[in-house]
């Protein structure tokens, strides 16, 4: 047999019952705080990896969400530029008259501001500018009023901005003031041509 067995039996038979049953004791408390320590370390490992899982996870949905918005924004920013370069020679005010023109409501056109050039706030928007009017109409009525807003909302170059009505109670009828937009490409400066 083998030398290690051979001592390791001499040295079992040399003990008395209560050293036999300590040592029988201190083995199976090591054996079972090994195999604790083993399994809280496994479960902890598993947990950590769970949690880590969870956060890959939110995070690839949430890149997944941005790649879907920003091919949804290219789509619209390729429509935008489309319908911008088929109507170069869109003017905004004369855009306002026809309309008002159309609707008969020519007589009832107030004071107009602008149109005003300002940069588009979002940062995607660096190549394109924003014409608005403030057009006041004075002495209309509820219907006269949707109808110029349904002409308006016709139009893919052309979206109110705000409207304030004021009824005048005298006659019955509402004054509007309304502000119209549109987007405009950035003109090149003479210099940047190629």
């Amino acid at each position: 047999m083998n030398p290690i067995i051979n001592k390791t039996q001499e040295f079992l038979n040399s003990l008395d019952e209560k050293s036999f049953l300590k040592y029988v004791y201190g083995i199976l408390g090591i054996l079972i705080l090994t195999s604790s320590f083993l399994t809280y370390r496994y479960f902890s490992k598993t947990s950590f990896l769970k949690e880590e899982w969870r956060k890959v996870n939110k995070t690839r949905r949430e890149a997944q969400s941005l790649l879907t918005r920003d091919a949804l924004v290219r789509r619209q920013k390729d429509l935008v530029d489309e319908i911008l370069k088929k109507g170069k020679s869109f003017r905004i005010m004369q855009y306002l008259d026809q309309v008002l023109n159309n609707l008969g409501l020519k007589n009832n056109k107030g004071e107009v501001r602008g149109p005003t050039i300002s940069p588009l706030k979002n940062v995607r928007s660096q190549d394109y500018v924003e014409i608005s009017l403030e057009v006041s109409l004075r002495n209309i009525n509820i219907k006269q009023l949707t109808d110029f807003l349904n002409e308006i909302e016709k139009n893919d170059r052309i979206y109110s901005k705000s409207l304030e009505i004021t009824s005048t109670k005298k006659t019955k009828t509402i004054d509007v003031k309304i502000i119209i937009g549109t987007v405009q490409l950035k003109l090149e400066p003479e210099g940047d041509k190629a």
